[in-house]
Formats: C-alpha cells, structure tokens, sequence
C-alpha cells in the first residue's frame, strides 16, 4: 500500500507545488523561477467511493458515490482538489 498523501486546502497548491514531498525545492526548467499552475493544463477524473452499507450482512448492498478530482498537468500531475457530487 502507499504512504498516505498529505491532504491540504486547494488555496495552498501554487506554494506547495513549488516543493516536494520531502520539502526540497523542485528542480525546474533551466530559467524558470517558479511553477506557474496559470500555464498548466486542468484535467479531470470521476472516482467513486464505495460502501457496505451493513457489513454484517452478507447480501448487504453496496453504495458507492462520485468523487470529482481535478488535476494541473505541467510535466507532473499535481491533485488540486476533490469535490463529492450532491
């Protein structure tokens, strides 16, 4: 299984791309200064969460829910955000 990634408010994404996971400065394109996510191309993706609705039971249904995911591209892909339908 993966290490869990950490979660963190959209409103930070342009100062936390600017790094990596373990807090070194990214290396960039030769003169490049910073990662402009303005230039980066927004993708998405639908995902659905599932649930038993009661384990216990063994012909208990499963509910499952979309999860809208955005995504910057900018030779790396950056999660933006995640929102449920209603």
């Amino acid at each position: 299984m993966t290490p869990p990634c950490p979660s963190f408010p959209a409103s930070e994404l342009p100062a936390k791309v600017q790094l990596l996971a373990d807090g070194r400065r990214r290396k960039l394109e030769p003169g490049q200064a910073r990662v402009d996510l303005t230039a980066c191309e927004l993708l998405r993706i639908v995902q659905y969460r599932c649930e038993v609705l009661d384990p216990a039971l063994p012909e208990s249904p499963v509910q499952c829910f979309p999860v809208e995911r955005l995504f910057r591209r900018s030779g790396y892909i950056v999660t933006a955000t995640e929102h449920p339908f209603s």
